[in-house]
């Protein structure tokens, strides 16, 4: 299982039904056909979601029945984390390399 499915199944694991068992739940089956999550818990998944993995989630991600499962929360997901990692990589490898590039001419204080 990858960070992505873990974080995807801990936060759902805090907004299921009771009596819900998450890790046994299929990758496959339909939050909220199978797993009874209503409005309100699927809008505190994607909330939890977005906290997270810091991406942002679309309001109808899960209104479509084909994409109401861990798969494919999972599948959306993922390349949207690995964008958002890349981006805050770039950002910090923008300011060190500009850090290092740049060349400080020592001047003398006293002339």
């Amino acid at each position: 299982m990858d960070e992505v499915e873990v974080k995807v199944r801990t936060t759902l694991a805090r907004v299921v039904p009771p009596g819900v068992d998450v890790p046994a739940l299929p990758a496959d089956a339909d939050l909220v056909e199978d797993v009874g999550l209503d409005s309100l818990r699927v809008v505190a998944l994607l909330t939890g979601i977005e906290d997270e993995l810091g991406v942002e989630c679309e309001p109808d991600l899960l209104d479509e029945p084909g994409r109401r499962s861990v798969r494919a929360l999972v599948e959306h997901l993922s390349p949207l984390v690995a964008d958002a990692r890349g981006d805050a990589a770039r950002a910090a490898g923008t300011g060190d390399d500009a850090l290092r590039s740049a060349t400080v001419e020592a001047q003398p204080l006293v002339r």
